[in-house]
């Protein structure tokens, strides 16, 4: 332990140093700017640098230069979270702060995408939205459950999708898009048509993508191949000059293409997801403007179906009675129904105040049919409503200080609706707040500091569940389990200059009633319990430093350390320390074509995880590994009828090195764990082209 925290306090100095260094020769003129728009931290826009949270953006530019297969491919380099199974098709989830994805709640163009029931582990895969639609992402780090409700104990992903632009002139674009990678025979072509005639614009887009078995140091990784394809569709129309009406619909088919179904194979004990599938659509109306006090108005209604087809085999049975080898067939089906909305006040007591209030109500059906040998079964029917109200406001008490204060009320009710067992309920009800101050230091540092509590509600999988699991044995669904309750606390700095941009945080979340899958009273059956208290603290960072014209270094570190304060004991699932290390080459200008060349070179520097529960094994602790990256491209502005055109070439995994993810699950009867070899050397090549 002293290594590692050594190792940490050394990253920090550097990365503290290089900061102030920065910003000492950085001089007054503002030659480059390097400030976000976020939305998601307030729900209207602000400067990064001025909202009172942790806050990380991947915009378009990240996205066009990553080529990623998928959205979880573009958030494994953010700082504090962790991707787990990232090239896997289906079970791709994100981590945020040492909390799985059930905690972490995931938002489409701000609309809740609810998954009660996804492989036992919860929260939603990232596989099923297309990164070929995806404009931006914005990643709150830790609680926000006053503007986002239950879940949001470990963060907020808001996956904000690509627009037709609200101009009024008339326009036509088309955009063309090709990527592959080596690594899996990856192949991806896509394009999308944007136009504009008065009051009305639209944009519709489709792609589609396909993927063999993943290479890996050690060989296949079996039934990691994947089919896909997306379509995406969005229309605006401008009533007058502040009203508008926007249609959205996005329409995504996933399927393993050689599953151990059709190549007569065993079934391994990770679940294999033949077919993934997700149809989303919403309407919103908005208003800016109305009153000198009233600066925003939205009402919005969204409708999201979600299908998941698995295939594993597992084992029932106890040490006494002997295990009995069992298949498993079903498919998990969410419907989601969502209202919402939001207005924006601008008023003045004694300080400026802009006041941010909202109501929601989101209604889900889950069904989960399943065949059990053969035999039909219901693994999870039922329903689930939540309605909430919320209020936030920021407070401009002097020019250097800027104070935040929010409450919210949700109640949440589940229920049973399985024919053939008791009809069970579960009611949750919680009271949130949260309070932040930003001081203005300088004109280029901010303080902040930040309370707030969060609560997450049982979810549909976690109550009424009954059923085998991936692994062995029997899990049954606990009707009587209490919501999680959250305290965060969390202190940092945030830095802007002309040429940096830098921020360091440190918080502790402590979380009562914490709900994990645990062993009941009956042999060979598991269960969903709370545990009491769990603690997690860590540190955060990033940095983005432009030393010249063209040279330029990022940073970005998370160290996360978890406990379940009841056991005495290190808590499931917390990701090692993560440094991510890189140098940047960018020549705004060169002779061919007057085009832009950029390079750059990185390094995700992973320590060991030894810290695992005391019931878990030596083979569940993971080394310390470097994987490095390296990805180079040519922009041309304008050639003839082309408006702007990419090409772009990377190698991941450099060294083709041998590490895996760190587990998450552990089934100890069988000595299992959930952890997979990662991707070997991959290279990649993509084309983007705009008319």
């Amino acid at each position: 332990m002293k290594f590692r925290m050594n190792k940490i306090n050394l990253i920090i100095i550097i990365i503290s140093i290089t900061a102030l260094r920065a910003v000492n020769a950085a001089g007054e003129e503002e030659a480059i700017e390097l400030n976000k728009i976020v939305v998601s931290a307030t729900r209207y826009e602000k400067s990064y640098f001025e909202t009172p949270v942790s806050v990380s953006v991947i915009d378009k530019k990240d996205i066009l230069e990553k080529s990623p297969q998928n959205a979880g491919e573009l958030l494994k380099e953010v700082a504090g979270v962790e991707i787990h199974h990232d090239y896997t098709p289906g079970i791709s989830k994100a981590r945020i702060r040492g909390l799985s994805a059930s905690r972490v709640v995931t938002l489409v163009d701000g609309k809740r995408w609810n998954s009660h029931i996804s492989s036992l582990t919860g929260g939603d895969y990232l596989n099923s939205i297309d990164v070929g639609q995806i404009d931006r992402i914005e990643v709150i780090h830790g609680p926000a459950s006053i503007l986002y409700g239950s879940g949001a104990i470990g963060g907020v992903i808001n996956i904000i999708t690509r627009k037709s632009a609200a101009v009024k002139e008339n326009y036509a674009d088309v955009n063309f898009y090709s990527s592959y990678g080596s690594v899996n025979d990856f192949i991806a072509a896509g394009g999308e048509v944007e136009c504009g005639y008065e009051k009305l614009n639209i944009l519709v887009g489709a792609i589609k993508r396909s993927a063999g078995d993943l290479d890996t140091p050690e060989g296949k990784l079996e039934h990691s191949s994947f089919d896909s394809f997306n379509m995406n569709f969005n229309t605006r129309y401008a009533i007058g000059d502040k009203q508008s009406l926007s249609l959205s619909a996005q329409r995504f088919r996933g399927e393993n293409i050689e599953t151990p179904e059709s190549k007569g194979e065993e079934f391994s004990l990770i679940i294999d997801i033949p077919r993934l599938n997700r149809d989303m659509v919403y309407l919103s109306y908005d208003v800016r403007e109305i009153r000198s006090w009233f600066s925003f108005f939205n009402l919005s209604f969204h409708y999201q179906k979600e299908e998941v087809k698995y295939i594993n085999s597992t084992r029932l049975g106890t040490l006494e009675s002997g295990y009995s080898e069992i298949l498993l067939e079903g498919v998990m089906e969410i419907d989601t129904f969502g209202a919402q909305t939001h207005g924006i006040f601008l008023y003045e007591t004694i300080w400026p105040q802009t006041l941010t209030t909202g109501m929601e109500y989101y209604h889900d059906e889950a069904k989960s049919p399943l065949k059990m040998n053969g035999e039909d079964k219901v693994v999870v029917d039922g329903s689930y409503d939540s309605v909430a109200v919320f209020a936030h406001d920021e407070i401009k008490l002097h020019r250097d200080f800027i104070a935040t204060i929010g409450g919210r009320y949700d109640w949440c009710y589940g229920q049973n609706e399985t024919e053939d067992r008791e009809k069970a309920e579960n009611r949750a009800w919680a009271l949130s707040a949260a309070a932040g101050l930003l001081y203005s230091i300088t004109d280029h540092i901010n303080f902040l500091a930040s309370f707030s509590s969060a609560f997450r509600a049982p979810t549909l999988e976690e109550l009424f569940y009954y059923g085998a699991v991936p692994g062995g044995g029997t899990l049954e669904g606990n009707p009587d389990l209490d919501p999680e309750i959250s305290l965060n606390y969390e202190a940092g700095m945030k830095i802007r200059h002309s040429r940096i941009v830098c921020g360091i945080s440190a918080y502790l979340n402590k979380i009562n009633d914490y709900i994990i899958m645990a062993e009941s009273d009956e042999p060979g059956v598991m269960t969903f319990s709370n545990i009491g208290e769990a603690e997690i603290w860590g540190i955060e960072s990033s940095l983005d430093f432009i030393m010249s014209q063209s040279w330029s270094v990022f940073s970005t570190l998370g160290y996360t350390k978890g406990e379940d304060k009841t056991g005495d004991d290190p808590l499931e699932g917390i990701p090692p320390l993560k440094v991510i290390l890189g140098l940047r080459y960018d020549k705004k200008k060169t002779p061919l074509f007057d085009g832009r060349f950029w390079s750059e070179i990185s390094a995700r520097i992973y320590d060991e995880q030894d810290r695992i529960p005391h019931d878990w094994t030596e083979d569940q602790k993971t080394p310390a590994f470097t994987v490095y990256d390296f990805r180079m491209g040519y922009n041309i502005s304008s050639v003839s009828i082309i408006k702007d055109i990419n090409f772009i070439f990377e190698i991941e995994n450099l060294g083709n090195r041998k590490y895996k993810s760190f587990p998450v699950i552990y089934m100890k009867d069988l000595n299992w764990d959930d952890s997979l070899i990662q991707a070997g050397r991959n290279y990649k090549f993509s084309f983007h082209c705009k008319i």
